[in-house]
């Protein structure tokens, strides 16, 4: 009996009285925004383009020019290439896994292309699909069941993600000309995930894209993007998108 009491009060502890309140409550207005952002550049399939990348990650920075290409959702390809035009690195990802290439290491790796895959590779807890995600200017995907207003700052649009439990998944907030400007995602704990914030924006062919956009995680790593070209709708071949592998990283 003792036992059935306490782990009853750490279910308590862990979820607070959600199963006893039930589900939290649908807000239109917040759902409509949520659909708004996850929708943003829907026409856009496919893009490519040029930008230069500064990671910032345990206390080591790189930073370089590359080349880059995908067809949403799931399919990316880019060349990192030093600023005195030295390779770096190569990246493929053909929506089943992820081949990677390392300037100076013989032979290419292999990782499974599933949900933070990306986090071996550049320390931040999210998978391919959510990368480009936040690269076509659309907060990625979570796991919620209900979407709140809160109070936000001035004419700023804030949105609360919230799971069966009444636990914050994630926090939107967007500026009143009906763009997002920044997402933080958190885990179980309620501690942060990583925060994305799109910086600047250009108008290209009809799109409106992300010009600058930073991701930190609750760690402290950094990933800052900021696009020089940028080409919608390209023609691009299956090939691009697969590399040899030889074993998991």
């Amino acid at each position: 009996m003792c036992l059935l009491v306490i782990n009853i009060l750490l279910i308590l502890a862990i979820h607070g009285c959600g199963w006893i309140a039930g589900p939290p409550q649908l807000d239109k207005e917040a759902d409509a925004l949520v659909e708004r952002w996850g929708g943003h550049n829907a026409r856009l399939k496919q893009a490519k383009g040029f930008m230069r990348i500064k990671m910032d990650t345990s206390g080591n920075t790189l930073s370089g020019r590359a080349g880059w290409a995908a067809v949403f959702p799931d399919r990316f390809r880019i060349e990192l290439l030093s600023f005195l035009g030295q390779p770096l690195m190569k990246f493929a990802a053909n929506g089943k896994r992820i081949v990677v290439v390392v300037s100076g290491e013989e032979k290419p790796y292999l990782i499974k292309q599933k949900p933070g895959a990306l986090e071996k590779i550049i320390h931040i807890p999210m998978g391919v699909e959510d990368l480009l995600k936040i690269l076509k200017g659309c907060p990625p995907e979570t796991d919620h069941v209900a979407a709140q207003m809160r109070n936000g700052d001035g004419s700023e649009e804030r949105v609360v993600l919230l799971d069966r439990w009444h636990s914050r998944v994630a926090e939107l907030k967007g500026h009143d000309d009906g763009s997002i400007r920044e997402m933080a995602a958190f885990d179980s704990d309620g501690a942060l995930l990583y925060r994305i914030t799109w910086r600047a924006w250009i108008l290209s062919k009809g799109y409106r894209i992300p010009k600058e956009i930073e991701v930190m995680t609750g760690k402290g790593d950094r990933l800052t993007l900021l696009a020089d070209r940028f080409y919608p709708d390209p023609s691009l071949s299956n090939e691009l998108f697969e590399m040899e592998s030889v074993g998991p990283v």
